[in-house]
């Protein structure tokens, strides 16, 4: 799953994604559910942010950041770079299709 903008998400989003992101199951109380949905062993999540520093940006919190690992990427626009740049990072991790 790829989260774009992930440092504009609401802190209560951002709550919600820790479990998952720990890789423990999750339950939506505010649904009404009591039945935990259990996170798939395949599951990953990228996180996408431009710096906070950036004009109407903030910066992800910290204990949300540490979960992450940071790779920084300069302005890519080829598919086939983006493509090379998630193999070389994780490699057979991810299955993708590159048509």
């Amino acid at each position: 799953m790829l989260i774009d903008e992930i440092n504009l998400a609401s802190n209560e989003v951002l709550q919600k994604l820790l479990p998952i992101i720990e890789g423990r199951s999750l339950v939506l109380y505010e649904r009404g559910d009591l039945k935990e949905i259990k996170r798939h062993e395949n599951f990953r999540l990228i996180g996408c942010m431009n710096p906070g520093n950036d004009i109407g940006k903030k910066e992800l919190p910290e204990n949300v950041r540490a979960k992450f690992t940071e790779i920084f990427v300069h302005d890519i626009s080829d598919r086939e770079d983006i493509l090379n740049l998630v193999k070389k990072k994780l490699g057979n991790l991810v299955p993708f299709e590159t048509t």
